[in-house]
């Protein structure tokens, strides 16, 4: 064997070698921040052995997040304007304007055509048609979302494209559904749009439209949800509950942390117990809740 041949024979060797270091490193970096099934068992025995059980699965991924910020954009007078003008059209002057208050020193500005109102209180964008009645049979689900949709079609200041999470809630004679954009597939709960449809139309809507800053400088490390958890069997143990229905990940506000590029948003661990009537939130980047301090 020549010495060429010795030379893209080692050559191949390397590249081979390099590929398999590569794949390695991939698959350790990748297992970073997924949780051992060895500490989730061990956290559901602990909480068990407290008497508090675990009846969903635990999240195993707790891989660095961004933050963002949302920019509420249903209180501002120009998109108002622009809202109204795109959801009524070419009716725009047979549109009627009146106002109240909200009980928050604030005001509530209604624009009427017929049957349909829309109003706007602070963050909030609330459609209402007097028109759908409240018939025993809901419409499928398909169409369901499809008359969602036309609603949201007619607003100017949705962003297109843009992802959902779909919350599908069967309430006996209309659909409850809920829209709330995502960030990296998590949803973000304080922007949301959530519709009552019946076999005729959406009888009310409720969004809050934001836009979504994300902030690409860094993402931050957040807590895996095992040392989420440790420490809680106290609490619930105090307060007599002793079922964790669900854990899920999701973006919410910060409080107290508003500031002029918007309304801070951050990872948050969402917790659901058995008879307590609001969940328990967890900032993930700090894992600290006032209501656990």
């Amino acid at each position: 064997m020549n010495g060429t041949k010795v030379l893209n024979q080692l050559i191949k060797l390397f590249v081979v070698i390099n590929v398999f270091l590569f794949m390695i490193n991939f698959i350790v970096r990748g297992n970073q921040y997924i949780l051992p099934q060895e500490r989730i068992d061990n956290i559901i025995n602990l909480l068990n052995r407290s008497g508090i059980s675990v009846e969903t699965e635990l999240i195993k991924n707790f891989s660095p997040k961004y933050s963002a910020n949302l920019v509420f954009i249903g209180d501002s007078v120009a998109v108002r304007d622009r809202i109204v003008k795109s959801f009524f059209g070419n009716n725009l002057a047979k549109v009627k304007r009146s106002i109240s208050s909200n009980g928050r020193n604030e005001n509530v500005l209604y624009y009427t055509l017929d049957n349909e109102t829309l109003a706007f209180n602070h963050n909030e964008l609330i459609y209402m048609n007097l028109s759908v009645r409240t018939e025993k049979k809901k419409p499928l689900l398909e169409q369901a979302r499809k008359m969602c949709m036309k609603i949201v079609d007619r607003i100017d200041g949705i962003k297109e494209p843009l992802s959902y999470k779909v919350i599908e809630e069967d309430c006996g004679v209309y659909w409850k559904l809920t829209y709330f954009p995502v960030i990296e597939g998590i949803p973000v709960l304080d922007s949301k749009m959530e519709f009552q449809v019946y076999s005729d139309g959406v009888a009310k809507a409720s969004m809050y439209l934001a836009d979504i800053e994300i902030k690409n400088d860094s993402r931050k490390e957040i807590y895996a949800v095992d040392l989420v958890l440790f420490g809680i069997e106290d609490y619930m143990k105090d307060n007599g509950y002793t079922t964790i229905s669900n854990v899920s990940l999701c973006y919410k506000q910060v409080e107290d942390e508003e500031n002029v590029l918007g309304q801070q948003i951050v990872p948050v661990y969402k917790i659901e117990v058995e008879g307590l009537e609001e969940p328990i939130f967890v900032n993930a980047y700090t894992n600290t809740n006032k209501i656990l301090e």
